[in-house]
């Protein structure tokens, strides 16, 4: 059996419930641009630009660049917001070549078609 003064304690810290409303969200994802190297400017085919979610880490799109450099990504992503009219930006991106550095394209806050040319240098 529990004493009073313990079971009072336990009733006021069950009691703080906080009750958040979350509302669906669905951000359509559509990014597009060249890759090219930074020195000669010519294209760089092959690379591959991943887009991750930023509070979870997970990959949620890819794409690989054609002869001319050029890519797309284009996908629909779901999930919960507090305050659907915030601005908030979940996507994070990187672009990776053999014989290259690490590019990042970032914030990606998108809706509309966002363009990112992305120059890599060698590495």
């Amino acid at each position: 059996m529990v004493g009073a003064g313990l079971a009072a304690l336990l009733a006021l810290v069950g009691c703080n419930t906080v009750t958040t409303t979350e509302q669906p969200v669905e951000m359509m994802v559509q990014l597009e641009g060249t890759v090219t190297d930074g020195a000669t400017g010519l294209p760089i085919e092959g690379a591959t630009i991943e887009i991750l979610v930023t509070f979870t880490n997970e990959e949620f799109g890819a794409a690989t660049t054609d002869a001319a450099g050029n890519y797309e990504i284009s996908f629909l992503y779901r999930f919960f917001l507090s305050d659907p009219s915030s601005s908030f930006c979940p996507f994070l991106g990187f672009v990776e070549a053999s014989g290259y550095s690490i590019e990042t394209i970032s914030p990606l806050c998108t809706g509309n078609v966002e363009i990112h040319d992305v120059e890599m240098l060698v590495g």
